[in-house]
């Protein structure tokens, strides 16, 4: 049986996307109590994807940010306790991305099986099956 032939990443693609993780990666520690400039980073972020020709993606996010991925879903989820204009930013942020890939798969750019991978790896999206019981 033949090996199934590496590919490589083009070239074209490497010398985007280091100065595009360059241009995104944070230069100091965020105050994450300090929303405007959370939102500064997130224009920053959807500029320089733009910019650079790169996909809207939650892991080049949290770079932006300068969190963790369990970070920011912790700040969602107590949205309400600690910080609440904190957690609705960063909600509105995720549904933007939420709604970005939902319209990549139902456009036909990114293919079916990755983007419901994504959506239930990222966006908390799961399959729902009813189920039916008779008691008679």
């Amino acid at each position: 049986m033949p090996k199934a032939k590496a590919s490589k990443v083009p070239e074209e693609f490497n010398d985007r996307w280091y100065p595009y993780m360059a241009s995104i990666k944070p230069k100091y520690k965020l105050n994450t109590n300090d929303v405007d400039e959370m939102k500064r980073r997130w224009k920053n972020f959807l500029m320089q994807t733009h910019k650079f020709g790169m996909e809207l993606t939650n892991s080049a996010f949290y770079t932006a940010m300068g969190l963790g991925e369990s970070t920011i879903k912790s700040y969602v989820a107590e949205r309400y306790n600690d910080n609440p204009e904190r957690g609705d930013a960063i909600a509105e942020m995720l549904n933007y991305l939420r709604a970005y890939r939902e319209q990549t798969i139902m456009k036909g750019y990114t293919p079916a099986v990755p983007g419901i991978f994504a959506q239930k790896n990222f966006d908390g999206m799961r399959d729902v099956q009813e189920v039916v019981t008779h008691t008679d």
